[in-house]
């Protein structure tokens, strides 16, 4: 007759526990643009004279390329 599930049980609804909501995703994307951001700007200000390191450069288009996937492709609406 009943399963024994409440509504305030974990498990409730299919059996799957969501660990972020969109909100919070966005916001995860918005610190990984910020962050990719702030590396780049700051292997920039290091070697100012001179061009900036490619490796730190690319970490930095990394991360920010990751949040920026993850705002536009995972967070459609």
């Amino acid at each position: 007759m009943f399963s024994g599930q409440h509504a305030d049980h974990p498990g409730y609804g299919g059996g799957q526990i969501k660990l972020v909501d969109g909100l919070d995703m966005y916001y995860i994307a918005k610190i990984a643009q910020a962050a990719g951001l702030t590396i780049m700007l700051i292997g920039f200000l290091t070697d100012f004279p001179k061009l900036m390191n490619p490796k730190i450069f690319g970490i930095g288009a990394l991360i920010f390329v990751f949040g920026w996937i993850v705002q536009h492709f995972m967070l459609k609406r």
